[in-house]
C-alpha cells in the first residue's frame, strides 16, 4: 500500500486504519475493507484513535470494528423498519417506512442514528451501494445501467455519481482496479 507515494508493509495479522480523504492504493488483492460512513458515531470515534494522522497499524482491530461484538439490541421499531426497506430494495422513502411502522418520520430518524449510527438517508445510500457492487461482481454481464436500476438507483449516472461521491472513482474504473472488467 503506498499513501502519498510512501510504501506500508502490513504483516498478515496487522491492520491498518486509514483517515477519511487519503489517497492510497493497494498492491495486493489480500485484503478486507472497512467502509464507514463519515457520519457516524463509528467515524467520530475512530477519528478520535487516528488523532489527526494519516494512518495508524494496529496490531489488532478496535473491538467497535469487530463484526461479531455488533450491539444487536435494537428498538423493536427499528428491526421493524429494517425489514420494510429489505423488502423494498432499499429504495423507499423515510416518511413510508415510518408510516408503516406507526412512528413519526422524526422518531424513525432519532431511531436510525441511535441504532443504527447513521442516518436513514445514509443507510439507504450504502444498501443500494452494496447491492451495485455485488450485482457488478456476481453479475458482470449486465450493463451499467441496469446494475443502477437493479440497485435502486434513478438510473446509470445518479449511480455513478454517488460511486464517485463516496470512492473518488467511477463504477467503471472501479471495475478495472480490482480486476472485474
Amino acid at each position: 500500500m503506498s499513501i502519498a507515494h510512501e510504501m506500508i508493509s502490513l504483516d498478515p495479522n496487522e491492520y491498518l486504519l486509514l483517515a477519511k480523504d487519503i489517497p492510497h492504493s493497494l498492491d495486493s488483492h489480500l485484503w478486507e475493507n472497512y467502509l464507514i460512513d463519515a457520519e457516524s458515531l463509528l467515524a467520530k470515534s475512530l477519528e478520535a484513535i487516528l488523532d489527526q494522522k494519516n494512518y495508524i497499524k494496529l496490531s489488532k482491530l478496535p473491538e467497535k470494528l469487530n463484526m461479531n461484538s455488533i450491539n444487536r439490541d435494537l428498538h423493536e421499531k427499528t428491526i421493524q423498519a429494517l425489514e420494510l426497506i429489505k423488502s423494498h430494495q432499499h429504495n423507499c422513502r423515510l416518511e413510508h417506512i415510518a408510516s408503516q411502522v406507526a412512528i413519526s418520520p422524526d422518531r424513525l430518524r432519532h431511531l436510525f442514528k441511535e441504532n443504527i449510527g447513521i442516518t436513514f438517508k445514509n443507510y439507504i445510500k450504502w444498501q443500494k451501494i452494496r447491492k451495485a457492487f455485488y450485482l457488478l461482481q456476481k453479475t458482470p454481464q449486465l450493463s451499467l445501467a441496469q446494475v443502477a436500476i437493479e440497485s435502486g438507483f434513478s438510473d446509470q449516472a445518479h449511480m455513478s455519481r454517488v460511486i464517485k461521491e463516496n470512492f473518488g472513482h467511477s463504477p467503471k474504473s472501479l471495475l478495472l482496479k480490482i480486476g472485474l472488467d
